[in-house]
């Protein structure tokens, strides 16, 4: 009889042991849903704003407004990222890492970088005109565009690197110069706003430009 008492006992402290055991598993299951569901959200959020941005002007763009289109609470937006340039510095970030993927070209391919950059201003040209305007009196604003201008700067980098290599000190820093200005989201604006030029001429022009600063790599 001791001995079934015994057996009895380890058997339930085994039982135990494994109920024990599924709770964390489900407790951990359950958190990391939570925190998939959390980042979706804050995802969501973020991409929502990003189309607003390219839509509607500072002023118009509000976190109700934001949360509407994501389909989510105020609270929800406010609890996330603060305040409406909380917002806005957070889709600056996130959204900075994804245009260099948009970017993608070889290495050295001037046609490539001219199609893919007037591909991209093309769809925020217009759009950012509006934001440049507040630069000087919005700091989130003109945190985003230093972020900006320091991406486009560090794609040039890695996209002319081979051509940027031949050259040292100043020259170096003078041909990494003329390439952002034959690149620059105003060039193209001069181009299709003021000179009249089509979207094709304006990539031609973009690529004769660069053609002539590094030739074929």
């Amino acid at each position: 009889m001791k001995m079934a008492r015994e057996q009895r006992t380890r058997g339930a402290g085994i039982r135990g042991a494994g109920e024990a055991s599924g709770e964390v598993a489900k407790r951990r299951y359950t958190m990391r849903a939570r925190a998939a569901a959390t980042d979706a959200t804050r995802a969501r959020v973020l991409d929502c704003a990003y189309e607003l941005i390219l839509s509607c002007s500072y002023e118009e763009l509000t976190l109700r407004r934001v949360a509407e289109r994501a389909g989510v609470t105020f609270q929800t937006v406010l609890r996330h990222f603060g305040s409406k340039d909380g917002l806005i510095a957070a889709v600056a970030e996130t959204h900075g890492r994804a245009e260099s993927d948009r970017r993608r070209v070889r290495a050295g391919d001037t046609r490539g970088a001219a199609r893919v950059l007037v591909a991209r201003y093309e769809e925020t040209g217009d759009a950012l005109l509006r934001w440049e305007q507040l630069e000087d009196r919005v700091a989130v604003i003109a945190d985003g565009l230093r972020l900006a201008r320091a991406g486009h700067a560090a794609w040039l980098e890695q996209t002319f690197a081979d051509a940027l290599a031949r050259t040292h000190g100043r020259a170096r820093q003078v041909l990494l110069a003329e390439l952002y200005a034959a690149t620059d989201i105003n060039t193209w604006r001069l181009w299709r706003r003021h000179l009249g030029l089509t979207r094709r001429e304006a990539e031609t022009a973009m690529h004769h430009l660069l053609d002539a600063l590094v030739g074929d790599q």
